[in-house]
């Protein structure tokens, strides 16, 4: 798994200013569950309305997230810029733009409640590039949706409601789960559904690389797949060799044995050949459970996606 990157430092400021009436919905509901990004609560609460369609103040999220906002009162609309990225709110229709691209309508329109504009849970996600959880009465937001690794080994000691209980490496670890989270099988690639998962299975995680700095750490679930019968590991290959690659993983040196039977792709599951990779390379690797206890360790690799190969 990658090295977790350090969590920005959060500018966080007061919802956006601005003279006149609210043009938000009469009905909306103020909810005192907190907003954090990374591990900082920010000082402004979310707003559910009758619909339980969840809005954020854009302003503090989006300074968060590393953005300068700039409100025009003429029109009352919302500018966000971040280096080439420039995006564009209007509260009085469902407007938003990202750069040059054609308006896109979300699941509501933006509004300005007490001074403050909020928008749709889904700006993050579809113009922002970022995630969402809520969990437990609190939204949790990740600064690249993309930005996401995959960790193997999770063993289920529990499950209760949408939250899987595991070990990891001999310690906790909670695995949480949303609507949108895809369970799947491994070995014969069938869609899943938690009730389908057993105490003693073993899974492979795919979350957001940032981790909220807590005890017992918390997955938050893009994809579970359970992969029973073989080990996963991620990495940057250090060297190659005729029928092997040496891969730095994020706890070791681990070397992968490779026969005509490894199945080697792109990230498009393009078949490419082991003359196609290089050193440097992102590699994720589905491997045999066995690991022979040699210098580096080593491991028969059954499949391997490289994420950028180069002719």
């Amino acid at each position: 798994m990658k090295t977790t990157q350090k969590i920005m430092s959060l500018v966080l400021a007061a919802g956006i200013s601005v003279t006149g009436l609210s043009y938000g919905d009469s009905n909306q509901l103020e909810q005192n569950n907190p907003i954090t990004i990374g591990n900082v609560t920010l000082e402004r609460s979310y707003l559910v309305n009758e619909d339980d369609t969840t809005f954020i103040p854009i302003k503090v999220v989006a300074e968060a997230l590393g953005y300068q906002v700039k409100w025009f009162q003429e029109d009352r609309h919302v500018e966000l810029i971040k280096g080439a990225r420039f995006i564009t709110i209007k509260t009085t229709e469902n407007y938003f733009t990202f750069s040059k691209m054609a308006p896109i309508k979300l699941s509501s329109p933006a509004f300005i409640k007490d001074g403050t504009t909020y928008v749709p849970t889904d700006f993050v996600s579809e113009i922002l590039g970022g995630g969402v959880y809520e969990n437990e009465g609190k939204i949790e937001i990740y600064s690249e949706i993309s930005d996401k690794v995959s960790t193997g080994g999770f063993v289920i000691t529990s499950i209760e409601d949408q939250k899987i209980y595991t070990t990891l490496n001999g310690g906790e670890a909670h695995i949480l789960l949303n609507k949108e989270t895809l369970i799947k099988d491994h070995a014969d690639h069938q869609i899943l559904t938690l009730d389908d998962l057993k105490v003693g299975d073993t899974l492979k995680i795919t979350h957001p690389s940032i981790m909220l700095m807590i005890y017992p750490p918390q997955y938050n679930a893009y994809e579970i797949e359970r992969i029973n019968d073989v080990a996963y590991s991620e990495g940057y290959i250090q060297s190659i060799n005729e029928d092997s690659i040496l891969v730095k993983t994020n706890n070791n040196l681990v070397q992968f044995n490779i026969d005509e039977s490894t199945v080697i792709t792109g990230m498009m599951d393009n078949p490419i050949e082991l003359s196609d990779i290089r050193i440097g390379n992102n590699v994720k690797i589905y491997h045999s459970i066995a690991m022979m206890e040699s210098l580096p360790p080593q491991s028969p690799a059954y499949e391997i996606q490289v994420d950028s190969a180069i002719k």
